[in-house]
């Protein structure tokens, strides 16, 4: 995401592939400050300032701000005709997926196992009770 940062992009940051050489990495520009200067002020004026280090960046910000607030809100474009099938079938995996990770849970089996056994014996329960009932 951020490769444009790297040295070898035309950026100013080093990455170190482990922390043995993130160290050395340091204590090279611990030891020479100046090493890098020219490099990192080339990347301030491209990319951080492109309009300039002298030209303050307050007044070109708000004047992008004024510029967009002068556009007008834009109406949000339609959806394609596909983004409903879709977002049924994205749901729908969602839900398939979340179960079967849930069902493969021995944790959650176990807790399934009790709440059925919990919903078998209130049955059982209900059922004695009515057929006590119609006999009396």
């Amino acid at each position: 995401h951020f490769h444009y940062l790297l040295v070898e992009n035309g950026g100013c940051i080093s990455l170190a592939a482990s922390m043995p050489e993130h160290l050395s990495q340091l204590a090279h520009a611990l030891d020479a400050p100046a090493g890098n200067a020219l490099q990192t002020r080339a990347f301030v004026e491209r990319f951080v300032r492109p309009h300039g280090l002298e030209r303050p960046a307050t007044p070109i910000l708000a004047d992008a701000i004024v510029g967009l607030a002068a556009e007008g809100r834009r109406s949000p474009g339609r959806a394609p005709w596909w983004s409903g099938p879709l977002r049924v079938l994205v749901l729908s995996v969602s839900l398939v997926t979340g179960t079967v990770s849930r069902l493969s849970s021995a944790r959650w089996r176990g807790r399934a196992r009790k709440a059925v056994a919990r919903s078998l014996e209130q049955a059982r329960k209900r059922f004695r009770r009515a057929v006590t009932k119609r006999r009396k």
